[in-house]
């Protein structure tokens, strides 16, 4: 399964990609639903809010689902950034996003060129093999969480 939606660049785009998951229920465990849908509001968030908007600017959402495992596209047209590690000089209040991502998926990256995109796979819960991707998961550089 994939599916793509176009999500304009706004606040309200955050629960509209949320239910969109809905169509992944039945064929992902509830802990892997549920993770999914809190990373996917952290990175349509973290696009709404370090992306200036311009006239018709969208985010677009990308689901896959396939062989034991989710992957999932947020892109917009930020110039991309470096990710790195969150430290006690943040606050408190943000800054937890790419921390909760790193923790939760089994992979993850940005990629620059045309915008910015920012993915993330985790294993579905229902397969053989996203349990034994679950169960060795690591952060972005592959040690172990």
């Amino acid at each position: 399964m994939r599916f793509s939606i176009q999500l304009p660049h706004d606040v309200s785009s955050i629960p509209v990609a949320r239910r969109e998951l809905q169509r992944l229920a039945g064929e992902i465990d509830d802990l892997a639903l549920r993770n999914t849908r809190l990373l996917v509001s952290e990175l349509v968030t973290n696009a709404v809010r370090h992306v200036p908007a311009g006239e018709g600017d969208e985010i677009t959402l990308t689901i896959e689902h396939d062989d034991g495992h989710v992957r999932v596209e947020v892109q917009d047209r930020g110039p991309g950034f470096v990710p790195s590690p969150r430290s006690e000089t943040h606050d408190a209040g943000s800054g937890w996003g790419l921390h909760i991502l790193s923790k939760l998926s089994d992979r993850w990256g940005v990629e620059s060129g045309d915008g910015s995109l920012v993915w993330f796979e985790m294993p579905d819960g229902m397969s053989q093999n996203g349990a034994e991707a679950e169960a060795g998961a690591g952060d972005a550089d592959g040690a172990a969480v």
